[in-house]
Order: structure tokens, then C-alpha cells, then sequence
């Protein structure tokens, strides 16, 4: 299997490197290592998960726009809000599918 640039890091092995040693400095070092990996696997799956919301939010501003702009209680600045969010939430969607 070949490993990507940014994928994450197998945890086991650093556990067994810990479990499996026994001098103290050493022991001391892979768990420095141990938690170095698990904040390094932390950092990248929270930003996985910033990512695919990122890319959610346009179309859920969309929907709710759509859905205000359906109401006839809108003032004419909310309607204006409401169309302008809607056109650059279109932009930023039409952007994201290019890429």
C-alpha cells in the first residue's frame, strides 16, 4: 500500500513500539512519538471533517435562502440580504464543483 503525504499514522505500531520497550529514556521517546502521531491523526481528521462541511455549507445556505425568500413578510433590505447570500453561496458552489 503506498502511503499518501498527509494520511494517518498507524497507530498500533507506535503503541507496540512503548508496550515492547523497556529502558525508561527509550520508553520516554516512543511516547513522545505515540502522542505526536495521535495529535498529528487528530489534526488531520478534523480537518477532513472541516473540509467536507465546507463544502456542505453553500447548498444548505441555498435551501434556506430559497426558503426565505419565499415568505411574504420579507422587508425589501431582508429579501435583498436573502437574494445576495443566495447568489454568492451559488458562486462559491458552482467554484467547488470545478475543483
Amino acid at each position: 500500500m503506498k502511503k499518501k503525504f498527509f494520511d494517518y499514522f498507524d497507530l498500533k505500531d507506535a503503541v507496540d513500539d512503548v508496550s515492547n520497550e523497556f529502558e525508561t529514556k527509550e520508553k520516554a521517546k516512543k511516547s513522545a512519538s505515540l502522542v505526536g502521531k495521535t495529535l498529528f491523526n487528530v489534526g488531520l481528521a478534523a480537518g477532513k471533517a472541516s473540509i467536507a462541511i465546507a463544502k456542505e455549507v453553500p447548498g444548505a445556505l441555498i435551501k434556506k435562502a430559497d426558503s426565505n425568500l419565499k415568505r411574504s413578510d420579507l422587508t425589501d433590505s431582508e429579501r435583498e440580504k436573502w437574494t445576495e447570500i443566495k447568489s454568492k453561496a451559488e458562486n462559491v458552489n458552482e467554484k467547488n464543483k470545478e475543483k
